[in-house]
């Protein structure tokens, strides 16, 4: 009774998780490296002064705070870059290539905030 007690707690609160996740709408969702190609500059510095590695996501600021935590196809990410290109719902994922940005594509895709 007390493992089935413990299943009804972990449900409750996982639902409650997934129901405090606020939608944001469809997203544009492309994939960028640290390349003079893709940010002009090598150094990997985001916008937000922290270097740029898995979980880094691009932004556009008047529609997503920096520092923002993002749900996007069940993965988080976290808020800490801009781009000139990053407008409206369009998010940028960091890669650690530039082949590896150019084989993930460009895509469509419901996104949440977390926090």
């Amino acid at each position: 009774m007390k493992k089935l007690y413990l299943i009804f707690i972990f449900v409750l609160l996982w639902n409650n998780v997934i129901l405090a996740d606020q939608y944001l709408g469809i997203y544009k969702i492309s994939f960028y490296d640290s390349c003079k190609q893709c940010c002009n500059k090598t150094d990997g510095i985001t916008y937000s002064g922290k270097k740029a590695s898995i979980g880094t996501i691009a932004v556009d600021r008047k529609k997503i705070k920096l520092g923002s935590v993002i749900r996007i196809d069940n993965k988080l990410y976290r808020a800490e870059d801009i781009g000139g290109a990053i407008k409206g719902n369009r998010i940028d994922i960091w890669c650690k290539t530039h082949q590896e940005a150019l084989n993930r594509g460009i895509y469509y895709t419901k996104v949440y905030l977390i926090e």
